[in-house]
């Protein structure tokens, strides 16, 4: 007959008496301990191992869902998201034991708020929603949903080492156990010699095996579970701790597999990878860096980044190339940034480097990865010194192409002036054309002109009142043209910085455009504002409700001599917006426009600053 640890005791205890009592009652009690802890470890850390797993692919089902409606444009799989909603606050609810009270209400909170932006923003791109607020919208519920994402890696993180410490608080608690149960048996020996030698065997065998096995546990060995034996109370709690054993050896193979994942990706990279502690050293290197640097990895490893740099931009004051390698928190998601690598033969070669942090459970590393850009700057000086020779070469035929052309116009005009009696009508009309097409080809030399002094100018940057440069060309133009009525809004204070006199031409161009294509409008407007006035590089705009043109040849009005409209139509060049996308480019920036036939048009651009893109 199989008998319970409970009906050993009591078994004891009706043989010895009082003494058999005390026996019970200690043992109960050290019992519940130990059962208690590992109750405490099962209820609080064994369902966190899964947890941000199951939390995350829930999360991950709901955002595809939103993307997914948004993308077939169906209603129906939008209104689906909302069951893959309920079973993300199920298991949220059902994992309350093992989460923070105050970490799950953050996370509720979070997942809630990402789930109604989302949900709306799906909605008004159903209902084909555009605009700046829709990209608002867009901005805000991808913040909320990266907000959600930290707060859930937040509450769901699992320490390894809290889960030791229980583990050995466990052990403790049963060495306490044994040891009591030795020192009362002991007491009751004398009483019970044989009866308590032929129960308590089994029950002695069982807490050593157990003890045993939680002692290997606290130390990270989940090799071997622990033996269970019968069917009383401590088999239970044995069978308890090979599940948590079982459990946290596959977290830990999960773990093992991810790193040989990390370290075939990193080798499989193209660019040379390299992994440093924020002491500097370098952690991790790839075979890209050996070939790139000509380092062998076992030269690399345990050695400061800083070699990889040449001599004056390793670390001295703290402000230097170095600290590439050594903090990535502030150059994360940033442009990659370009330095000078040297090799293990002291050659220096440009390079283009990129950070970003990876958290581990030793800290926090520094992934860079750095690519070698010696061809591509080859490539920029060639075709910088191409442009420079192309423009040269422009300059030179326009400004040689004008006295020729200034005879053909003057031939033309004495011919009309010394002979215009003699000549017929249609004699007459051709020297008339002539010196139209003298006329206008001298004003296509003068825009070429123009254009390649906005290319060959030098730059000067200085902070420049772009709302001043707008107004006082208004007001030039209004001198021109005074009968025309034209409403004019121009923001107040948009200043940039950048060159005044190139600024100036290209709002000239710019306005004077508006100004032209809103002539036919009989309550004409133009606008000179910008968008995101208070971000590091601000939009500014021209709008105005003339002409427009048609977005299908967008591309083509900033190409030289590229018109969308005719000269009887509309008088010019076709040299302008190029002149203006010239200017842009050279202050780092970059221009658009947007449009459509009969409706007016506006033009957007930006600047960066930067170096003169010459």
């Amino acid at each position: 007959m199989l008998l319970t640890f409970r009906a050993k005791l009591v078994a004891i205890v009706a043989t010895a008496g009082f003494a058999q009592l005390l026996m019970i009652f200690a043992s109960a009690v050290i019992a519940a301990r130990v059962e208690k802890q590992l109750d405490a470890v099962q209820r609080h850390y064994l369902p966190k191992i899964d947890l941000e797993p199951r939390l995350d692919a829930t999360f991950e089902r709901l955002w595809r869902g939103f993307e997914d409606a948004v993308a077939a444009h169906d209603a129906e799989a939008l209104t689906a998201t909302r069951l893959v909603h309920a079973t993300f606050l199920d298991q949220l609810d059902a994992a309350r034991g093992a989460i923070d009270p105050a970490a799950a209400t953050r996370l509720k909170d979070a997942f809630e708020d990402y789930d109604h932006a989302a949900y709306d923003v799906s909605r008004r791109l159903l209902g084909d929603e555009t605009g700046e607020a829709m990209v608002g919208a867009i901005a805000a519920m991808q913040a909320k949903q990266t907000r959600a994402q930290e707060v859930l890696r937040e509450a769901t993180a699992f320490d390894r080492r809290e889960l030791s410490a229980a583990f050995v608080e466990a052990t403790r608690a049963e060495s306490s156990a044994k040891w009591y149960r030795l020192s009362i048996g002991l007491g009751c020996l004398i009483a019970v010699i044989g009866l308590s030698a032929w129960l308590g065997r089994d029950v002695l065998r069982s807490v050593d095996d157990l003890a045993v096995g939680l002692r290997r546990f606290g130390t990270g060995d989940f090799s071997h579970p622990v033996r269970v034996a019968g069917h009383d109370e401590l088999a239970d709690v044995a069978r308890r701790a090979n599940q948590m054993a079982t459990s946290l050896e596959r977290l830990g193979r999960e773990h093992k597999r991810a790193e040989e994942k990390f370290r075939a990706l990193l080798e499989s990279a193209p660019d040379a990878m390299v992994i440093a502690g924020r002491d500097g050293r370098i952690a991790l290197v790839n075979a890209e860096t050996e070939k790139l640097f000509g380092y062998r990895r076992s030269d690399l490893v345990g050695a400061e980044a800083e070699v990889l740099l040449p001599e004056r931009l390793r670390r001295r004051d703290g402000s230097n190339g170095a600290d590439y390698f050594r903090d990535a928190s502030a150059h994360a998601g940033g442009a990659p940034v370009e330095l000078y690598g040297r090799r293990q033969n002291g050659a220096e070669f440009p390079i283009e480097i990129s950070v970003s942090p990876i958290e581990t459970d030793e800290g926090t590393l520094v992934s860079s990865a750095i690519r070698d850009i010696t061809e591509r700057k080859r490539i920029e000086a060639a075709l910088k010194l191409s442009n420079r020779e192309l423009e040269a070469f422009s300059y030179s035929v326009a400004h040689d192409l004008r006295a020729p052309l200034r005879a053909i116009n003057g031939y033309a005009i004495a011919l009309t002036e010394d002979f215009g009696d003699k000549l017929g009508g249609d004699a007459r009309g051709y020297l008339d054309r002539i010196a139209a097409s003298a006329e206008r080809m001298g004003h296509l030399i003068d825009a070429l002109l123009s254009l390649a002094r906005v290319s060959r100018a030098n730059m000067k940057r200085e902070p420049v009142d772009l709302t001043h440069l707008a107004r006082a060309t208004i007001a030039q133009l209004r001198t021109i043209e005074p009968a025309r009525v034209v409403e004019f809004i121009a923001a107040d204070d948009l200043r940039t910085n950048g060159d005044s006199q190139l600024l100036r031409a290209l709002l000239e161009n710019l306005l004077g455009n508006a100004w032209k294509f809103t002539s036919k409008q009989a309550a004409a407007q133009i606008v000179f504002g910008c968008e995101r006035p208070d971000s590091m590089a601000p939009v500014f705009y021209v709008r105005d409700n003339g002409a427009g043109f048609d977005m299908a040849y967008a591309e083509k009005l900033f190409a030289p001599f590229q018109r969308l409209h005719t000269s009887d139509e509309f008088p010019g060049t076709g040299i302008g917006l190029a002149t203006v996308r010239r200017i842009v480019e050279r202050h780092g920036g970059r221009i658009w426009a947007e449009g459509s036939t009969g409706n007016g048009a506006v033009f957007h651009f930006t600047f960066v600053d930067a170096k003169e893109a010459e």
